[in-house]
């Protein structure tokens, strides 16, 4: 059975915000930008912290990105 979300009443225009994007965060990042890839939403990533060698087996981006 496919788990559904009613977006009645929800305004076109939405802006998603993410706070933290290490080991989670990242993951969660990557799966809204695959689920809203057809959408005009905006998402906000935030994370005030670096990306170091021994976080990047966690989180999906990388110091490039």
């Amino acid at each position: 059975m496919p788990y559904r979300i009613s977006l009645r009443g929800v305004s076109e225009d939405k802006k998603i915000l993410v706070v933290g994007c290490g080991g989670t965060g990242s993951f969660v990042a990557e799966g809204l930008c695959r689920l809203l890839i057809d959408c005009d939403d905006t998402i906000i990533l935030v994370d005030p912290d670096r990306v170091e060698p021994h976080n990047l087996l966690r989180q999906q981006f990388f110091p490039g990105d």
